[in-house]
């Protein structure tokens, strides 16, 4: 068993790869959510599907469309939130068929009522202990406070399929946009973050940490200690040229998990 000290958040991000069959295609990054009693692994639907949402080209240079994913689990032991040790007892890689037939005509994964509009989908996860699963996921229900432009923001994914002994890398940029306004009439926010490919289907956070005052309701408050929030999940920049990358607001998880479409009801 090894032990770290690390922020709690950072096993929360988790490594995939995109497969066919057992050729790698591209790899990403996935995280879980909960809302209630249900979780899902959220992920970009371009990962999935092997090709630009808006676009329908091809990502992977050989042409390929993915019919798997892999995962890299991380299994703790157990966590200390109040200190962020977490006891590791290894990483456990799981894959997943991403179709129920070999023709890639019933998709597993559930999807937006907007379907391919909206870029993210999530995957149940059948094989992986219950507990673990929520010790790790995010909580996605709908938040009190409402960020504003500017403040501060992490990104934690895999740029390039890089990682630091398993663990992702945290990119540090601000929310861009008014968050309350739909960029492009969708559910996204943008964010100005060196954000690079890899980074597709990140958890994108906001954190309180300790002494940090904020106001609620006329009322100042004191953070005790550090308070992550989800904001969203991270799909890739707005073009190859900017530094602005594109959220999809915690919203779009929720009406997923709560109203999204079962691709293959078979």
């Amino acid at each position: 068993m090894q032990t770290f000290t690390i922020n709690s958040n950072s096993p929360r991000s988790i490594f995939i790869e995109m497969l066919f069959d057992n050729e790698i295609l591209s790899s990403g990054t996935a995280f879980i959510g909960k809302t209630n009693n249900f979780s899902l692994l959220f992920t970009n639907r371009h990962n999935v599907t092997g090709r630009n949402n808006e676009t329908g080209e091809y990502l992977s240079k050989t042409g390929g469309i993915p019919n798997k994913i892999r995962i890299l689990f991380p299994l703790p032991e157990k966590t200390n939130s109040d200190s962020d040790v977490i006891h590791l007892d290894s990483w456990q890689p799981y894959t997943f068929n991403l179709y129920k037939d070999d023709y890639f005509e019933k998709p597993l994964w559930i999807e937006h009522p907007l379907r391919d509009k909206v870029d993210v989908v999530g995957i149940v996860l059948p094989l992986i202990n219950p507990h673990i699963i929520n010790l790790l996921a995010f909580d996605v229900s709908e938040g009190w406070y409402d960020w504003k432009i500017g403040e501060l923001i992490n990104v934690l994914g895999f740029p390039y399929g890089l990682s630091i002994d398993r663990f992702p890398i945290w990119m540090t940029g601000y929310i861009a946009s008014e968050p309350s306004i739909d960029y492009n009439e969708l559910p996204i926010f943008l964010i100005d973050c060196r954000t690079r490919r890899g980074q597709s289907g990140s958890p994108v956070i906001g954190r309180f940490k300790p002494g940090h005052i904020v106001e609620y309701q006329g009322k100042a408050y004191q953070y005790k200690k550090e308070t992550t929030h989800l904001l969203g999940i991270y799909s890739g920049r707005i073009n190859a040229e900017s530094d602005l990358g594109k959220v999809w607001k915690t919203e779009v998880l929720r009406t997923i998990m709560s109203s999204g479409i079962q691709v293959c009801t078979e």
